[in-house]
Parts: structure tokens; sequence; C-alpha cells
């Protein structure tokens, strides 16, 4: 959008979507599906595995988490802009600033993929939201872009581990043949989170200010790690893995 206007940035991201569309048509294989005669019709709009703790939890885990991202969306260029007291090249600078959460988390994944491996998923979650929570609050006190931006890379080490873990949690909480349902509603959590965000953010910008959006952005992890730790499982079946 910097270089080549708004107009053209939607074009490139829509070529970008195609190539991907392509990749997969022509490189991604998948193995024809044996019919199950045992398997149970499945309307569309069942819901029934919400009844299940372990997933009901994880759905409202996922729709707080990226309800928190997209507050800050509508602000952060303003935000960017008054730390570096001007509106020069705002769009590239606050998509970079947006975006390094996302360069952390590259480096980061692994290490909480392994994490969760030996120590377990749970624990892995409430570790992530905590810190992002701590770090996300962190991110109010400086006064410059440069700190702000060093802040929201830390916070991202700490994020990157949040939804591997939930995805982990709802892939041994459910059965194999419910994988695509459960990761379908996974989505429309996040979904319902990605439209109440952005709404939020903007509509507070009315009576609080920026700092105020970014620190709260980090402080509802808080509470939301609380509620998960206490609502765990209290048993575990004999390979250490929490009942759901």
């Amino acid at each position: 959008a910097d270089q080549f206007g708004m107009r053209m940035a939607f074009f490139i991201a829509a070529a970008a979507l195609f190539l991907i569309t392509l990749a997969l048509l022509f490189f991604v294989k998948e193995e024809p599906r044996k019919p199950d005669p045992n398997a149970k019709p499945v309307k569309i709009w069942d819901f029934s595995l919400c009844k299940i703790p372990a997933v009901k939890r994880m759905l409202i885990c996922a729709g707080v988490v990226q309800l928190t991202i997209l507050m800050q969306q509508p602000i952060m260029p303003l935000y960017v802009a008054e730390l570096q007291g001007s509106m020069e090249r705002i769009v590239l600078i606050s998509g970079i600033v947006f975006s390094v959460t996302g360069i952390s988390g590259v480096l980061a994944s692994p290490i909480w993929g392994i994490l969760g491996q030996n120590w377990g998923y749970r624990p892995v979650l409430y570790l992530s939201l905590l810190g992002a929570g701590l770090f996300g609050i962190v991110q109010v006190f400086p006064n410059s872009l440069e700190w702000f931006t060093i802040w929201r890379f830390v916070g991202g080490l700490a994020f990157a581990g949040i939804f591997p873990a939930i995805n982990a949690v709802l892939t041994v909480s459910t059965n194999a043949n419910d994988k695509g349902r459960v990761f379908g509603l996974s989505y429309l959590a996040q979904q319902l989170g990605a439209v109440m965000g952005p709404i939020v953010g903007g509509a507070m910008t009315a009576y609080f200010s920026y700092k105020f959006i970014i620190g709260m952005s980090g402080f509802i992890c808080l509470p939301l790690v609380l509620y998960l730790f206490l609502k765990r499982p209290a048993k575990t079946e004999g390979t250490g893995t929490p009942l759901v």
C-alpha cells in the first residue's frame, strides 16, 4: 500500500490467494477416504461437540484471544503516529509494528511445540497466555516507537504458543471422525472474536486512550488463564494426558 497504493494492495493479496489455491490443487495430494459403515450422519449445524468441557473451554479461549488481537487493529496506525510524532509512511510502519509478533512467532512456535510434547499442552497454554498478557500490558509503558515494537516482539514470543496448544487440546479431546467438525468450530469461535475485536477496540477510543486499549488487550488474557486453570481436568489418564 505504501509503494503502490491501497487499491493495488487488494489486487496483490488476491493474486497471492489465487497462487495458494493453485498450489493446493496441483501439489497437495490427499488419500481417498474409505467410508465408515458405523459413522453416524452429521447435521450441518451440529454443535454437540460443544458439550465436551475441554472443547467448550478451548473455543472460548480461541474466541477471546482473537478478540484481543483485533482490538488493536483499528487504533494501531493512530497509536504508531502518536509515538513517532507524525503520519509519515504510517501505512508501512504500522503494518510492520502490527505484524512483528508474527516474526517472533516464527522463531518461538517450534520451541512451544517441543515444550507441549514434553510438559503437556495445557501447561503450555497457561504459560503462553500468561506471558502474552503480561507483555501485552508492558507495551503501554514505552513512549518511543522503537521500544513499543521491541516489547511487541517479545510478547509475540509468548503469544506463539497459544493457538498450537489450543489445537492440540482440541485434537486429543475429540475422536478422529470429529476433527473436521471441531476445527470448524474453532475457526467459528476465532471469527466471532475477529468480528467483535475491531468493534470493541474502535468503540473504546471514544472513552479511553490508545494506551488503555493496548494494555486492556493484554490484560484480558490474565483472567482467561485463571478461568482455564480453575476449570482444568482433575484427573489424568495413564499417559498423563488430562481427561476432557
